[in-house]
């Protein structure tokens, strides 16, 4: 488990992301990190 993570918080992945929307995962990794 990541420790940037808060209990109350949810990390979702990139695939995650990518089929909830409906995009491509490499889209959400290009535009994803800070």
């Amino acid at each position: 488990m990541r420790r940037d993570i808060q209990s109350n918080e949810r990390a979702f992945s990139s695939k995650e992301v990518a089929e909830e929307i409906e995009i491509a995962t490499p889209t959400v990794r290009k535009y994803g990190h800070i």
